[in-house]
């Protein structure tokens, strides 16, 4: 018999185990190639987004916050050399009325047809171009979806009110890979004018160039032309939030692929391990029989490779499915249909790669040490080796993989070196702390002996003694109970105080009884649509309002940071406005009046800005300064915000209109008022809510993120029972005949499930008691590093029901784990038992 009929026989005997092996390739496989295919698929979508708008356009005019030009800019450009086409532009957002009454945002561009033509990155597939006034053109998919046919009558809700137009045309993107252009609407430049109150006025020009090695003297020489207020750049349509939520999202996919492919170097290590000790006899008689050392080594990695192929292939066809869902979440997150992305064959080959890597790293210690046997050694159950003492250069090891990961995790803290290295420092810490739990065994199972032995006898020394038996194998099963329990409590703690983090702010910030708006805002962006110009008459008009006052959100940039800057009336000196980190609520409301600004912790720390110098803003008047007089905690734009008095936006950045007006009731007139507000946003197509609903949102937004919390654990705490049980099933298997003996001598069946339950509950406080302060002290260092990238350290909080709840948790996992091989142990035939060798 061959070994390759040796290998498949075996497959054949024990094929769950050999389908868990599988699965574990094929899971950090198809990690890797989702992750790869959607990434790619989303960077294509902002070039291919970006196109759509801008079209063959090599340069755009932007107007700085709602800041408007004139037409007249068009003729100054013209002159200049090099300058080719131009395409005059009012973008704005809106609200799309749906016959349903539900609503979709979509953004309105106001353009010429004819100066717009070369510019445009789609085509008409159905209809015909625009020629009347309220006329519209809409992606063919995005009508799609919204069940709109060609011909059909819509309602956009802007600054004017209610506005009806026809879809005369239903628009494709060009090029056979292009994104949808999604929720852009094309309307006629005076349509768009009319509409948003701004007759004549654009806030984007679209400019073609002659010569594309000529662009930067180009653009210099347009940028001197223009006015104060105005600034050109190369188009793009990807806003620095969806950039930075991508970015977010691939680097939280990429540490799950990180965590995937740990996970499959263990289980495929440790089923190995379990393959190569029950084939000992096996591979002694093959020694026997002349096999060398590198032909078992070989025969075992040949088993790897065959099951890595195999998982490969799976891995491949799991990963294109995979991406498909990622996609669908990154569309959602992104708010634009991703393209048809084709099969990445570099991320195929890179793939297969780790696949195979993966599996040989898990089988290339056990092939090793089946190789390494000697026939006499290997005829032996348990091989005389195993007692020896660890090598002391694995603890060395150890201790200088943890000394230099937790040196780079402080500096991270410090600022000296990018954050994003520390969670990977962390985890290769703790690794490396494990190292040395095999030259530990021996003193912490004696301590524990101590401690426990007048309790457990006979019973205690032989569970110590099999624990030693197999030092690696029992050192790796705590390691995977002690990774566990660590990560459990530093994941549930540190979620918990950016809970709590996020419940505070909003308490602070968000005061009012009620909100209305057009749509729900786009917090993520930093935009929404505006509101019709009538509705402060109207609440004016409503008896039991105490006061009200309105909020906008303005795009804005300072020097090459982009921000949202909200804009609102801070009349009430009394009210506390903002969650700060520094500066005096008690001065910000006059402070604010005479033209300071508070901006958000994070925009301090990106930017280097402090509370007392002044924070440059990009206005139509030029660039001007504002002093800084508060830093506050912020989730408006992912913490990218800043705060400023309506009367300075209105004088410096042209801001007009509101996205939001927060109302507050006079006392015991709340369900009068609420009443009549229903009746204004019934009548206008506006969205009412409540403080109370304000707060149910974002608690069903964080109770989503504490649920998948809760199942990240669950998914740890699997794991670790699957090792738990793995281990016990060899110690088991090991201690056939010596369970078969006691049991001859009168040991009781109770007395063998409590052995193996010893075992069990042995690692178990060999990895929880240092899981739970190592836990801790992770969360302490993770909330600090927070520091660089939000501005301010997270508070840790010490939660002791919860250490003491995973403690709990983590001993009853461990006690259902174990019974199981406990069982196994107790059912063993004497018979067959005495005879086992």
């Amino acid at each position: 018999m061959t070994p390759l009929h040796l290998s498949m026989r075996e497959f054949q005997a024990r094929p769950l185990r050999a389908a868990l092996t599988l699965g574990s390739v094929v899971i950090g496989v198809a990690a890797i190639v989702s992750v790869a295919m959607t990434t790619s698929a989303s960077k294509e979508a902002q070039r291919m987004l970006s196109k759509a708008v801008s079209g063959n356009a090599a340069l755009e005019v932007h107007t700085e916050g709602d800041g408007l030009t004139t037409m007249d800019v068009l003729d100054k450009i013209g002159e200049i050399p090099g300058v080719g086409a131009l395409s005059p532009s009012l973008r704005k957002n809106s609200v799309l009325i749906l016959p349903n009454d539900k609503k979709a945002k979509v953004q309105l561009i106001g353009v010429d047809p004819e100066l717009d033509a070369p510019f445009r990155g789609f085509s008409i597939s159905k209809g015909r171009e625009l020629d009347d006034s309220d006329e519209v053109l809409m992606d063919e998919s995005f009508a799609r979806s919204l069940n709109i046919e060609l011909n059909a009558k819509v309602t956009f809700l802007t600054i004017s009110g209610r506005n009806e137009a026809t879809v005369v045309g239903l628009t494709k993107p060009s090029g056979t890979s292009a994104v949808s252009q999604g929720s852009l609407i094309i309307v006629p430049l005076s349509t768009a004018q009319t509409w948003f109150r701004n007759r004549d006025r654009i806030n984007s020009i679209q400019i073609a160039v002659n010569s594309d090695s000529k662009l930067p003297e180009i653009q210099s020489l347009i940028q001197k032309s223009l006015p104060e207020g105005l600034s050109v750049r190369p188009p793009s349509m990807s806003s620095r939030s969806a950039d930075e939520m991508m970015v977010g999202m691939q680097q939280g996919l990429a540490m799950a692929t990180l965590f995937s492919l740990i996970i499959a170097v263990f289980i495929i290590y440790n089923t190995f391990q379990m393959n190569v000790s029950e084939r000992r006899r096996q591979l002694g008689v093959l020694r026997a029989l002349g096999t060398t050392r590198n032909e078992l080594v070989q025969m075992i990695l040949r088993e790897g490779a065959i099951v890595g192929v195999a998982g490969i292939l799976a891995g491949w066809v799991a990963g294109i499915l995979g991406a498909y869902f990622l996609s669908a979440a990154m569309e959602q997150a992104l708010g634009v249909e991703l393209p048809k992305f084709n099969i990445s064959w570099w991320s195929l080959a890179a793939s297969a790669a780790c696949g195979l890597i993966i599996m040989l790293l898990g089988a290339y210690i056990p092939a090793k040490r089946a190789g390494d046997l000697s026939p006499n050694e290997a005829m032996k159950v348990v091989s005389a080796s195993e007692f020896d003492a660890p090598p002391r250069a694995l603890a060395y090891a150890g201790l200088t993989i943890a000394f230099i990961s937790f040196s780079i995790l402080f500096a991270c803290v410090l600022g000296y070196l990018p954050i994003l290295l520390s969670n990977t420092s962390a985890i290769i810490g703790l690794l490396g702390c494990l190292m040395t739990l095999p030259a530990l065994l021996d003193p912490i199972t004696k301590l524990l002996l101590a401690v426990f032995g007048r309790n457990l006898g006979v019973i205690g020394m032989m569970s110590r003694r099999q624990l030693l038996r197999h030092r690696g194998r029992t050192a790796l099963t705590i390691g995977v109970l002690f990774m566990a329990t660590c990560t459990g409590l530093a994941m549930a703690n540190t979620i918990l105080d950016n809970i709590r983090d996020i419940r505070s702010w909003y308490e602070k910030a968000i005061i009012g009884d009620f909100f209305i708006r057009a749509a729900m805002p786009d917090f993520g962006a930093g935009q929404s649509a505006d509101m019709p110009e009538d509705i402060p008459q109207k609440l004016e008009s409503i008896e039991g309002i105490k006061r009200f006052d309105s909020l906008r959100f303005v795009n804005v940039r300072s020097g090459e940071a982009k921000f949202t800057l909200v804009v609102r009336e801070y009349d009430d000196e009394s009210q506390i406005y903002f969650d700060l980190t520094q500066g005096d609520n008690g001065k910000l409301v006059n402070q604010l009046r005479n033209g300071s600004i508070v901006i958000s912790s994070v925009l301090s720390q990106r930017t280097g800005f402090k509370i007392g110098q002044s924070f440059p803003i990009e206005t139509n008047s030029g660039t001007v300064d504002f002093p800084i007089v508060g830093i506050c905690n912020d989730y408006i734009s992912g913490g990218l915000s800043a705060y400023m008095d309506r009367a300075n936006a209105q004088k410096h950045l042209g801001v007009e209109g509101a996205n939001v007006y927060v109302i507050q009731a006079r006392e015991g007139k709340s369900q009068v008022v609420e009443s009549e507000l229903r009746k204004l946003c019934d009548s206008t197509e506006l969205v009412l809510q409540s403080y109370r609903e304000l707060v149910l949102f974002i608690h069903s937004i964080t109770n989503g993120v504490v649920a998948s919390l809760w199942a990240v654990l669950a998914l740890g705490s699997l794991i670790a029972a699957f090792g738990l049980i793995n281990t016990l099933a060899m110690s088991i298997q090991e201690q056939t005949r010596e369970i078969g003996m006691l049991r001859v001598v009168a040991m009781t069946r109770g007395q063998v499930r409590w052995m193996i339950l010893t075992q069990a509950l042995f690692m178990a406080l060999i990895a929880m008691l240092p899981g739970i302060p190592a836990g801790l002290l992770i969360s302490y260092l993770v909330n600090l590093c927070t520091q660089p990238i939000t501005g301010h350290a997270i508070q840790f909080t010490w939660r002791p029901e919860i250490a003491f709840g995973v403690f709990v948790s983590g001993f009853i996992i461990v006690a259902l784990a174990a019974l199981l091989p406990a069982e196994r142990a107790v059912r063993l035939r004497l018979s067959e038992a005495l005879k086992y060798e």
